[in-house]
């Protein structure tokens, strides 16, 4: 379901954006693509714990690998919660042998969360333009209404 069923309400664009960047796959829950949204989430929430754990959980942390930290920050509290978890821990002096595919795993699993949350933002907005017109905004799989 890409709209709002008629009667019901189409969150704002925003709002679903912003929620989408808080919690992977939020942004599709309130558009009603349930099964989805919780797909999504599973997935990269999966991938990125996975990719912070393969890192010894030193890998998301703004003052070690500020670069990566860009990439790995559209992941919202999960982004949050593990740099807090970094930053708390002590380098470990040695090198660490799952770093690099660590910092892999968290990135792209951030990234993939940027495009969800861009994908439910234009899914918004084409509902709520079709909502203006008197239509559901629903397309089919032509791009015809």
């Amino acid at each position: 379901m890409s709209a709002a069923r008629p009667g019901e309400r189409v969150p704002n664009p925003v709002t679903v954006l912003v929620l989408g960047w808080l919690v992977p796959g939020a942004g599709h829950w309130v558009l009603g693509r349930r099964k989805r949204a919780a797909l999504f989430c599973a997935i990269l929430t999966l991938t990125f714990l996975v990719g912070f754990a393969m890192a010894e959980y030193r890998n998301v942390s703004y003052s070690r690998h500020e670069y990566y930290f860009v990439g790995q920050s559209f992941c919202g509290v999960l982004t949050i919660a593990t740099a807090t978890v970094s930053e708390s821990l002590p380098p470990l002096g040695r090198p660490i042998p799952g770093e690099d595919r660590g910092m892999l795993y968290t990135c792209v699993a951030s990234l993939l969360n940027a495009l969800l949350c861009l994908d439910a933002y234009e899914r918004a907005v084409k509902a709520r333009a079709g909502d203006a017109q008197g239509g559901s905004g629903a397309r089919g799989p032509e791009g015809k209404k």
